[in-house]
């Protein structure tokens, strides 16, 4: 399971979900049925062990405002993000304690919007039916729209990290690595130190690392970007710091590449990696996997 402020889950918006879920399932992943929030945005987990990615969208316009956490709408963040494209929007932090974590967070100089409780019914294997709790405390930066966070406590893990959900055909296990772009990635050094520290940071060219619970923040320039995934991705051409990839670990990486090749995906392999290509076939992000070690 993922340690403290691990990497929970990024959110990747479609405006399409059941084409999203879709695409997903080409590349080997085996998503979850889709789901519903109270504040309008319909959802489908990709999950692993102690994390996963949201497949994300909005199914009803009229709940966007519903469900505030102080001036927050989580809703409507959606909703808004949606409107200027597809893609990476917020990360969710996974916690056992999210008072305690919210608390050491805020001391490290970051503001908290609120707390977000909610339930959302599932689907067991044998036909019925359960609910998931959660309790949500909202990290949002205005100024770093696509760039912020939240901390996500699950009351039910048993209900969100299970089997057969976590068994991939792609040998998928879990998220390595997230990556932001920076024009200028000294402008997120003081948002990182506030949810890990100054000293979680580590320079790397063109950029900085955080080493997190689970998996690492990768805060990357446009040289790095362009040397590491051959620039941004075609629909996210933008000046604005944004998440723009995922590293996911898998057990054995010739085995996901001949699914890629079985199922026409685009990828190319370099370093002990594998990239799939046409970003923007899955919601504008790079979607890399990397041996798990």
């Amino acid at each position: 399971m993922s340690g403290e402020l691990g990497i929970d889950h990024p959110l990747i918006l479609f405006r399409d979900l059941p084409t999203g879920v879709e695409q997903f399932r080409r590349l080997g992943f085996a998503p979850a049925p889709i789901g519903y929030h109270p504040w309008g945005t319909s959802m489908s987990f990709v999950t692993f062990k102690g994390c996963a990615f949201e497949l994300l969208s909005i199914y009803d316009a009229a709940l966007i405002d519903t469900n505030p956490a102080g001036n927050f709408r989580f809703g409507r963040y959606i909703f808004e993000r949606l409107r200027e494209r597809e893609g990476m929007s917020l990360v969710a932090l996974y916690s056992t304690s999210a008072e305690a974590d919210v608390a050491a967070v805020m001391s490290r100089g970051l503001s908290s919007q609120g707390t977000i409780e909610f339930e959302r019914a599932v689907r067991l294997p044998d036909g019925s039916q359960d609910r998931t709790a959660c309790t949500l405390k909202i990290l949002y930066d205005p100024t770093l729209k696509r760039v912020s966070h939240f901390i996500c406590q699950q009351h039910r893990p048993d209900l969100v990290w299970r089997e057969p959900l976590m068994t991939h055909p792609n040998g998928a296990t879990g998220i390595a690595s997230v990556t932001y772009f920076a024009p200028d990635p000294g402008l997120l050094r003081a948002r990182f130190a506030g949810l890990y520290g100054a000293t979680a940071q580590r320079n790397i060219e063109g950029g900085f690392v955080v080493q997190t619970g689970n998996g690492v923040f990768e805060i990357l320039d446009q040289q790095a970007i362009d040397a590491r995934f051959g620039g941004l991705p075609e629909n996210v051409r933008t000046s604005e710091p944004a998440g723009v990839a995922v590293a996911v670990t898998v057990t054995d990486l010739p085995t996901t590449a001949s699914i890629l090749r079985e199922r026409n995906i685009e990828y190319g392999e370099r370093s002990g990696r594998v990239l799939v290509r046409r970003p923007q076939d899955f919601g504008n992000i790079w979607i890399e996997f990397v041996r798990r070690t």
